[in-house]
């Protein structure tokens, strides 16, 4: 009786478990915050500043941007940790639209996955020239 007693308390605690959907449980994370970024320059290597761009899920088709990474030194975020949630563990193809007087002038695509506490560039062209 005693060992009935403790196998239905352990089937009890085990049902009570959270289940870790993520495989992450309690990971240790640094506080260092990645974002994958693309660079764009002209045919003299100079700086090309986009007047706005938009990164788009391919899957989904979502479409979000990162305006406040408009910049003069032609550096756009794509993708970065707090948006973690847009990707997956085995990866999500985004597309980077980038848009110079009304027009898209840069169209890339890009592979971008995370893992329990960040995201991480697998594919695609970093260093773009117009």
């Amino acid at each position: 009786m005693k060992n009935l007693l403790i196998l239905l308390s352990l089937i009890f605690v085990n049902a009570c478990t959270p289940v870790d959907t993520d495989h992450c449980g309690n990971s240790a994370c640094t506080e260092e915050f990645i974002s994958i970024s693309i660079t764009i320059t002209n045919q003299e290597n100079e700086a090309y500043v986009l007047d706005s761009f938009r990164t788009i899920v391919k899957r989904t088709q979502e479409t979000f941007t990162n305006e406040d990474s408009l910049s003069d030194d032609g550096t756009y975020s794509i993708l970065n940790d707090s948006q973690k949630d847009k990707t997956s563990f085995e990866g999500e193809i985004f597309i980077f639209k980038g848009m110079k007087n009304g027009e898209i002038v840069v169209s890339e695509e890009f592979v971008i996955k995370k893992d329990c506490c960040h995201i991480s560039y697998v594919s695609g062209n970093q260093n773009f020239t117009i």
